[in-house]
């Protein structure tokens, strides 16, 4: 089992936001159920952290996949290990915002008065993705 994490920043408009991201969970998910795939995603003002978790070769070529969409940039790999148990093995992405329920847990993660995710230690980051697993309803479907 290989665990990848990575960062990057939003290429998407803050209009366009809410309706990409409920995009990007619902492909997510149908192509990671597909491949075996579990993650979870934070999203953060322009700032974005996700975890992606499986068969090494259906986790790098989904990488490669995100890594060319053009709704974010400047991709950073921070981390790829293997050989762990699944982390957030309930959901093929679950897709998680700053609210009121988890403000105390991004405020005790936080770097220089926000999400700082290019500061944070891969450990520090995966933690904080733990933590909000428990606490943080995933994203609301459209009405």
């Amino acid at each position: 089992m290989l665990r990848l994490l990575y960062i990057s920043k939003s290429a998407i408009t803050a209009e366009r936001r809410l309706p990409e991201l409920r995009d990007i969970r619902q492909s997510a998910n149908r192509h990671n159920n597909i491949n075996g795939i579990t993650g979870m995603l934070i999203f953060e003002q322009d700032k974005i952290a996700q975890v992606l978790e499986g068969e090494r070769l259906a986790v790098t070529n989904t990488f490669g996949r995100i890594a060319r969409d053009d709704r974010h940039t400047d991709v950073e790999l921070l981390e790829v290990t293997s050989g762990h148990d699944r982390l957030f093995g309930a959901w093929g992405m679950r897709v998680v915002t700053a609210g009121p329920e988890n403000s105390l847990l991004f405020k005790r993660f936080a770097i220089d008065g926000g999400f700082r995710p290019e500061l944070m230690e891969a450990e520090t980051l995966v933690s904080l993705m733990v933590h909000l697993s428990r606490v943080q309803p995933s994203l609301k479907p459209a009405a």
